[in-house]
């Protein structure tokens, strides 16, 4: 299941959805095995709103692509019994930017952003290990999921 706010773009609801169990059964790595139920949260803001949640809750002062929130206990939704496995917030407005300059499309690059919270929610820490992982991933669903 996700919960999202704000435009994707052509990344449908059940595309993110699609990435995501791709992502957590495949590149899970919080000890024990990954759930095969869970919620996710997904946010995409402004650059404003994404500076704010940095500055907030981890102290940076800027705007940033995406910010991720695990949970590694996975938190069960009142009434639902699903766990919430994380957070992931990406500013469109940085997406939008990043895809210019990557000479690729909107929906790509929110792709790749996408992509690499959930690795973050997923146990992965930042650097170039996670950044190679996105991009073999995108290739991989390109033509299943995209």
């Amino acid at each position: 299941m996700l919960d999202y706010e704000g435009d994707p773009g052509e990344l449908t609801r059940e595309k993110m959805e699609n990435i995501s169990k791709y992502v957590v059964s495949k590149y899970w790595r919080i000890s024990g095995s990954p759930p095969e139920n869970f919620t996710l949260d997904i946010s995409i803001v402004s650059d404003e709103e994404i500076r704010r949640v940095n500055r907030q809750y981890l102290g940076r002062d800027s705007v940033t692509d995406v910010i991720s929130f695990p949970l590694m206990e996975g938190e069960e939704i009142p009434g639902e019994g699903v766990p919430l496995i994380g957070q992931v917030v990406i500013s469109g407005e940085a997406a939008a930017r990043q895809a210019v300059s990557e000479a690729h499309s909107y929906t790509e690059e929110l792709t790749l952003l996408f992509i690499h919270g959930v690795l973050h929610v997923s146990g992965w820490e930042e650097g170039q290990e996670i950044e190679k992982c996105q991009k073999k991933i995108l290739k991989e669903i390109k033509n299943r999921i995209l």
